[in-house]
């Protein structure tokens, strides 16, 4: 939003994406942990899957291709409330996709995208689509919703931590193993070629711009600092990778993937 197209396009180019269409990939997360089977994000959704003939909402049929039963949930954990992280919380005929677990979400997202009075009057189609598609598919979760707040230890091994700024309660995940750490963070990031390499810009998708900046900033001078690995949700398979500074900003180094046990 702060940046010109030439500027986008050649930060692309540089990094050798094409400049139009920009194809984000969507990478969920699941997590077996103290005998628990626990889900972060769960991308667009079957409804997505079937209309857009599997281009999207791919999550619920890897899951079972991986061995993995929706049913057999344990917990389900949501970074923010955009369509491509809680889409798949319920399925095609309006049911809850996983019916055993219990959906732990942050409590300031709810409250923002609960809370009618918060949408401007002249917000736009997108944001208006953002409101009632949360409020469809939570109201059709019930009591299975359950509110954290940051610093939480939100299921075994697994801390809150507030990234606000993209939406107003966007929260990532500190996932602990002995002395191995790992940040999921969510959409502090949604290009690396652009948003890492250039914190200072500003995403048509960020609620808050300017936080979201600020959020982006903390963390990854935290993930520098401290060497840690980072999962990012439109971060190129495997999705994980660390971070070195570059100039004004940082670079990815991603992790070679390894299909070895």
């Amino acid at each position: 939003m702060n940046r010109s197209p030439e500027d986008v396009a050649q930060a692309l180019q540089q990094a050798f994406f094409p400049t139009d269409p920009i194809t984000l990939t969507f990478t969920p997360v699941v997590l077996k942990s103290s005998g628990k089977l626990i889900v972060i994000d769960t991308g667009l959704g079957e409804a997505a899957f079937k209309q857009s003939n599997g281009v999207g909402g791919q999550f619920h049929t890897n899951l079972a291709v991986a061995g993995y039963d929706a049913g057999s949930v344990d917990r389900v954990l949501i970074t923010h409330f955009h369509a491509d992280h809680i889409g798949g919380l319920v399925t095609a005929d309006g049911k809850p996709a996983f019916p055993k677990s219990e959906i732990w979400v942050p409590a300031a997202e709810y409250a923002f995208w609960m809370n009618s009075g918060n949408m401007a009057p002249d917000a736009s189609e997108a944001m208006v689509a953002n409101f009632e598609r949360a409020r469809r598919i939570f109201g059709i979760l019930g009591d299975s919703v359950k509110k954290f707040a940051p610093e939480m230890e939100v299921a075994p091994g697994v801390t809150s931590m507030a990234t606000h700024g993209h939406t107003p309660g966007h929260s990532s995940f500190i996932v602990a193993s002995g002395s191995d750490k790992v940040i999921i963070q969510g959409d502090v990031t949604t290009h690396p070629a652009l948003f890492i390499r250039h914190p200072g810009w500003h995403g048509f998708t960020d609620v808050d711009p300017v936080m979201a900046e600020q959020s982006r900033r903390k963390l990854y001078d935290r993930i520098v600092a401290e060497r840690l690995l980072v999962h990012g949700f439109h971060f190129p398979f495997p999705s994980l990778g660390h971070l070195t500074r570059e100039d004004d900003g940082y670079r990815l180094m991603p992790i070679m993937w390894n299909p070895a046990p």
